[in-house]
C-alpha cells in the first residue's frame, strides 16, 4: 500500500496475517517456532484480528483502520503511530500499551481496559531508501481520539495530554488519574465517570457533559469548562468556586431558598395530599442544599435533580417516587426513609446512612396499576450504611457497592447485574427466597 506521499506499507493478506499471529501466540507460550510479531508498517487495514493475545507485539505505523479487534490482549503492545481509526476495540486488555501518537478517531472502546496506556502526542518516523528520516503527516499521525466511544473503560493512569478528544464519550469509564494536560475534549461525554485524581490542567472541556462524575482531587488549574455542563458532579464545594468553572452550567445557589423551606413544604404536602389539585410540587432540580434538615418531611414524588444535597438530612421522610437522579447526596442521612420507585439513578450517595430504609417497588399505581421499583442504576453507595433495607425488585444494574453494609437487608429480586460489591458486608442479608415480611407502599 502507497499513500498520497509516497509512504510505503506492507501488504500481506488475511492467511499470512493469521500465520504471523499463531506464530507469535507460540512464542508468548514458549512453544516450539514461535516467533514474536514484528509488523513495522504493515497494512492489516480491516482485518479480523478478535480474540487474538498480541502482548508484546511490535504494530509501530502500522494501518488497522476499520479492523476488527474485540476481545484482543494489547498488553504491552507496541501501537505507537498506529491507525486505528474507527476500529473495533470493545473488550480490548490495552494495559501498558504504547499508543503514542495513533488515531484511534471513532474506534469503538467500551469496556476496554487502558490503564497504564501511553496515549501521549507523538511524530511518527521512518527511514527512507535513501536513508533519510522521514516525517509522517498521514491522518494517523497524531493523538486524534475525536468520536471514539469509551463507554465504561478503565484507561485509570493513562496519558492522553495534548491529546485531541473531541465527543469523545467516556460514560461510566475509569479515568482516575489520567493525565488530561492540555486535552481537547470538547463536547465529550463524561458522564458517570470516575475522574479523581486526573490531571485536567489546561484541558479544553467547552460543552463537556460531567453529569456524576466524580471530579475529587482532580487538578483543574488553567482548564476551560465554558458552558460544561457539571451539575450532579461530585466535587469538593471549593472546586464550585474556582474560577475555572465561572461559565459552566452549574447547581444554583440562593441564598434565600433556606428561609423559603417551610413555605415549600407545606405547598408540596398540600400538592400530594389533593392528588395536585391544590399546592405546588417541590423542584429543588439543581439548587445547592447541603446540610439541609428535612427529618419527617412529606416529599414524595418531589425533584432533587442533580441538587447537592451532601450531609443533609431526611431520616423518616416520605420520599417514595423522588426523582433523585444524579443528585449527590454524600454521607447524608436516609435512616427508615421511604424511597420505594425512587429514582436515584447515578445518584452519590457514598458513606450515606440508609439503615431500614425502604428502597423497593410501589405496587398498583394508578388507573394502570403498575409497578415501580426504586432506580439505583450506577448509584454510587460506596461504603454507605443499607443494613437492615428492603430492596426487593430495585433496579441496581451497575452500582458501586464496595464497602458498603448490607446486613440483614432484603434484596429479592433485585438486579445487581454488574453491581460492585468488593468487600461489602452481607451477613445476614436475603438475596433469594419468599419474601420478607415488610410492607411496602401501596400507591
Amino acid at each position: 500500500m502507497t499513500d498520497m506521499e509516497g509512504n510505503e506499507w506492507i501488504s500481506i493478506n488475511q492467511q499470512e496475517c493469521d500465520d504471523l499471529l499463531d506464530r507469535h501466540e507460540r512464542w508468548l507460550k514458549k512453544s516450539l517456532n514461535g516467533q514474536r510479531l514484528h509488523a513495522v508498517f504493515y497494512d492489516l487495514q480491516g482485518f479480523d484480528l478478535r480474540g487474538r493475545d498480541l502482548t508484546e507485539a511490535e504494530l509501530t505505523g502500522s494501518v488497522l483502520h476499520l479492523g476488527n479487534l474485540e476481545g484482543c490482549v494489547l498488553r504491552r503492545t507496541v501501537l505507537f503511530g498506529c491507525d486505528l481509526r474507527s476500529a473495533s476495540m470493545n473488550f480490548c486488555d490495552l494495559r501498558g500499551a504504547d499508543l503514542r501518537g495513533a488515531s484511534l478517531r471513532g474506534a469503538q472502546l467500551n469496556d476496554a481496559r487502558l490503564a497504564g496506556a501511553d496515549i501521549r502526542q507523538a511524530t511518527l518516523g521512518r527511514v527512507d531508501r535513501q536513508g533519510d528520516m522521514q516525517f509522517i503527516s498521514r491522518n494517523q499521525a497524531g493523538l486524534d481520539l475525536t468520536l471514539i466511544i469509551a463507554q465504561r473503560a478503565d484507561l485509570s493512569g493513562a496519558i492522553l495530554s495534548d491529546g485531541v478528544v473531541v465527543q469523545a464519550d467516556f460514560t461510566d469509564a475509569n479515568l482516575s488519574g489520567v493525565d488530561f494536560s492540555n486535552a481537547d475534549l470538547q463536547n465529550a461525554v463524561l458522564v458517570g465517570a470516575n475522574v479523581s485524581g486526573a490531571n485536567l490542567a489546561g484541558a479544553k472541556l467547552r460543552g463537556a457533559t460531567l453529569t456524576g462524575a466524580n471530579l475529587t482531587d482532580a487538578a483543574i488549574d488553567g482548564a476551560d469548562f465554558m458552558e460544561a455542563d457539571v451539575r450532579g458532579a461530585v466535587m469538593p464545594p471549593a472546586m464550585l468556586q474556582r474560577p475555572e468553572l465561572a461559565y459552566a452550567t452549574k447547581v444554583r445557589q440562593s441564598a434565600n431558598l433556606l428561609a423559603k423551606l417551610p413555605e415549600i413544604r407545606t405547598q408540596h404536602a398540600l400538592w400530594v395530599m389533593s392528588s395536585s389539585a391544590e399546592g405546588r410540587r417541590a423542584n429543588f432540580g439543581d439548587q445547592d442544599l447541603s446540610g439541609v434538615d428535612m427529618t419527617g418531611a412529606n416529599l414524595a414524588t418531589a425533584v432533587f435533580r442533580r441538587a447537592i444535597l451532601r450531609h443533609g438530612t431526611f431520616n423518616d421522610a416520605k420520599m417514595s417516587a423522588c426523582d433523585l437522579f444524579a443528585a449527590d447526596l454524600s454521607f447524608a442521612h436516609l435512616e427508615r426513609a421511604h424511597l420505594e420507585g425512587a429514582n436515584l439513578q447515578r445518584a452519590t450517595l457514598s458513606g450515606a446512612r440508609l439503615r431500614g430504609a425502604r428502597l423497593g417497588v410501589i405496587d398498583n399505581v394508578g388507573s394502570t396499576r403498575r409497578t415501580y421499583p426504586a432506580n439505583l442504576e450506577r448509584a454510587k453507595l460506596d461504603g454507605a450504611d443499607l443494613s437492615g433495607c428492603d430492596l426487593r425488585g430495585a433496579r441496581m444494574a451497575g452500582a458501586d457497592l464496595r464497602g458498603a453494609i448490607l446486613d440483614g437487608s432484603y434484596l429479592q429480586g433485585a438486579d445487581l447485574e454488574d453491581a460492585l460489591l468488593e468487600d461489602a458486608s452481607t451477613e445476614g442479608a436475603v438475596f433469594s427466597g419468599p419474601g420478607a415480611e415488610v410492607d411496602r407502599l401501596t400507591a
